[in-house]
């Protein structure tokens, strides 16, 4: 009898990992994004210095195109040394598209800065979305220099 029950549940495991879940089959091919931004304006607030150290606020805006593509605001909170190296966590909204599906979509960002050099990179990861964006998962990477830069991610409609 145990022995006729472990095949009966084996040929069913076998039977949905071959078939696949109802929310696996629903998921859409991974896409690989990529694109630019043009960094609009970056506001800094709350502006404390502590002997070589440097925190801020900040809210800046940007313009995306390519794979995701609209207005960006992101508001978050930097550390800078006195080489004028930090570092920031920060939430970013897109309201745009992504792979020409509409909505607006929930980023978390630790970014690197440069102040003597311009340069920023870092990584970011989707949290959330709303519209046709509500499935959007994945994560990915920027660089820039100055106020325009690229980023290229990992992106799937779950």
């Amino acid at each position: 009898m145990n022995a006729r029950l472990f095949a009966v549940l084996s040929a069913a495991l076998l039977c949905s990992l071959v078939a696949g879940t109802p929310s696996a089959l629903a998921a859409g091919q991974p896409i690989n994004a990529s694109g630019s931004f043009t960094q609009t304006s970056f506001v800094q607030t709350n502006v404390q210095v502590n002997g070589a150290v440097t925190q801020f606020d900040f809210t800046a805006t940007s313009i995306t195109s390519g794979t995701m593509s609209g207005t960006s605001i992101a508001s978050g909170h930097c550390i800078v040394k006195a080489s004028a190296e930090g570092q920031c966590i920060a939430r970013e909204t897109l309201v745009g598209t992504v792979n020409g599906r509409a909505g607006t979509g929930d980023f978390l960002e630790v970014i690197n800065l440069n102040f003597a050099t311009g340069a920023n990179s870092g990584q970011f990861t989707v949290l959330s979305g709303t519209g046709d964006l509500r499935d959007l998962h994945g994560a990915g990477s920027f660089q820039g220099l100055g106020v325009l830069g690229t980023y290229s991610a990992r992106l799937i409609f779950a």
